[in-house]
């Protein structure tokens, strides 16, 4: 067996362990078990998983697996559950496919290594994934359960394809990988909203009720001084960029509103973007629920859109109420 051809089956396997590892053992057995899969004698080590007891427990395992990953933050749990199971299951594929291949014991590590990184890989992806879908409410719209879907329908059309045409398989998983690299941070920006919205909602939408005002990070206050907000006279919240020209979408951070301007400030490790925008020259409306809300600035040339959660009924009132510039001697719920 060439190396090509061994890295596209066990990398391959690896790959779809990562999205179902229960499928891909499951579809990999059954089609072994049937005849409709020949393996090569160098893969003779995977005609384990044709026998009865591991085809059951693979079956059972998956049908649970099913339920669980389509049930909103079930799901979560059963990922972070996964995290070890996935690349351990992906090792030990790669170790029984490599196992009559004959080659040195550092390329069989070698090997090994990189089945497990690439189930690690697709895992970490598809978890990030199905986090992004429920921060933006994608759950409410059957996303998650579709996302789900698809990923056990990749499972079991891959698996087998796998062995039955490995350098096929190959290509696949590396036009994927670099997709996948490139997709990465714009799936996971929204994420990076999360820490500053539990921390803004503990201290402010569970603790008070808007009594007082909760401090801002001191970096999201100097900015606001330098465009020239005045302190103590603006609603911020925590935000995402739905659509913002020169800020890449998903880049989160605050959204800080007064009756005369706008003024996005960006996180960073070490540089924060800061975007205002003048009232005036826009049209503003707001759109969602108590838990997400959407804010648009329009005019006639583009348009800007934020993401936000306010999290508290008040909050959503004020924040209207400020969209429609009908309360202009706002009391900040955020900032000081």
């Amino acid at each position: 067996m060439s190396t090509i051809t061994l890295l596209g089956t066990t990398i391959g396997l690896g790959f779809t362990s990562g999205l179902n590892l229960y499928a891909t053992v499951f579809i990999t057995g059954l089609l072994i078990r049937l005849g409709w899969l020949q393996l090569p004698g160098s893969l003779e080590g995977l005609h384990v998983l044709a026998s009865p007891v591991v085809l059951f427990v693979a079956g059972i395992l998956y049908a649970v697996e099913f339920l669980a990953d389509k049930i909103p933050i079930v799901d979560h749990v059963w990922d972070a559950f996964h995290t070890f199971i996935r690349p351990l299951g992906a090792c030990l594929l790669a170790w029984r496919a490599v196992a009559g291949a004959a080659i040195p014991e550092p390329a069989t590590l070698a090997v090994i290594l990189l089945a497990g990184g690439a189930a690690l890989a697709t895992h970490s992806t598809k978890a990030g994934g199905r986090v992004a879908i429920a921060a933006t409410g994608g759950h409410l719209a059957g996303l998650g359960v579709g996302a789900s879907l698809v990923e056990d329908a990749g499972a079991f059309a891959l698996a087998p394809l796998a062995i039955g045409h490995p350098i096929t398989m190959f290509v696949i998983v590396v036009v994927v990988f670099v997709v996948m690299g490139f997709l990465a941070v714009r799936i996971l920006r929204p994420v990076g909203i999360l820490p500053e919205t539990v921390r803004w909602a503990v201290r402010h939408g569970f603790a008070g009720k808007g009594e007082g005002a909760v401090p801002l990070p001191e970096y999201v206050e100097d900015s606001l001084k330098d465009a020239g907000v005045v302190s103590g006279r603006y609603l911020a919240l925590p935000a995402y960029v739905g659509r913002l020209y020169g800020m890449p979408r998903w880049k989160s951070g605050f959204l800080a509103l007064t009756p005369d301007k706008a003024v996005f400030v960006g996180s960073g490790r070490w540089r924060h973007p800061v975007v205002p925008l003048a009232r005036a020259e826009w049209a503003a409306s707001v759109s969602g629920s108590r838990w997400r809300t959407e804010i648009a600035l329009r005019r006639q040339a583009d348009r800007a859109v934020f993401v936000c959660y306010p999290l508290t009924e008040e909050t959503h009132v004020k924040l209207g109420s400020l969209i429609a510039e009908s309360d202009p001697a706002l009391t900040p719920t955020t900032g000081r």
